[in-house]
């Protein structure tokens, strides 16, 4: 995988979501919110310094790693294959983690200006429902790798097994996009309930799925 300048501006992005969290550093309270509960209150703190520097510097792993990913993979030719659908996935998750981020040092910022709070129970599942909308129409393009996609024994044993397995995976995970950006018409619990629920149905069916079609095919 090619460094380019769209993982520039990917870098950027990082850093700047980092930057803000500098700026706004002296007026935060020496606890921050990191957690919340399903009602979203918040039921978990930690030091400023971790709320600021904490998730940019994961961001910061991630982005890398998946830089350091094709060349340590057995089938590093294959990234070349959907090399598109690689970095889709890279730009979504490094996105995902900066917005959350924005996020909570929103609500611990905004108290201190009188600005309203957010519904963080809300907001989580609407940046996931397009995560993995995002995710899961790309899916379907990935090829046969050890590190990305639906790795199980049977998906890395046969070619055709891997694709109509991530053929269903895409579907399912699009599926549990769209549940998580309706979800907010939930009250809360059932909201979560819904939310978790459809995410772990898209990540197990499929290994299910994988494992049948293999002892069909054999």
């Amino acid at each position: 995988m090619t460094f380019k300048k769209s993982d520039v501006v990917l870098l950027i992005i990082i850093l700047a979501g980092m930057l803000t969290g500098v700026l706004i550093y002296p007026s935060l309270p020496d606890q921050i919110p990191t957690h919340w509960n399903v009602a979203g209150e918040p039921d978990n703190y930690s030091s400023k310094e971790f709320g600021v520097f904490g998730l940019p510097i994961i961001n910061l792993i991630i982005y890398f790693a998946m830089f350091l990913v094709p060349r340590l993979d057995p089938g590093r030719d294959n990234y070349k294959r959907f090399d598109k659908v690689y970095r889709i996935s890279r730009w979504g998750i490094v996105l995902f983690l900066t917005l959350i981020h924005q996020l909570m040092l929103y609500q611990a910022y905004a108290p201190i200006k009188n600005w309203p709070v957010l519904d963080v129970s809300v907001v989580t599942p609407l940046l996931m429902g397009i995560l993995f909308v995002v995710i899961g129409n790309y899916l379907t393009r990935a090829r046969r790798t050890y590190f990305f996609g639906i790795r199980t024994p049977w998906t890395l044993e046969d070619e055709t097994v891997w694709k109509k397995t991530h053929r269903l995976g895409g579907w399912l995970f699009v599926l549990a996009g769209i549940i998580s950006l309706i979800s907010p018409v939930f009250p809360g619990m059932i909201r979560f309930i819904v939310v978790i629920s459809s995410i772990l149905l898209a990540a197990f069916i499929p290994s299910v799925y994988s494992y049948f079609i293999f002892k069909k095919r054999r």
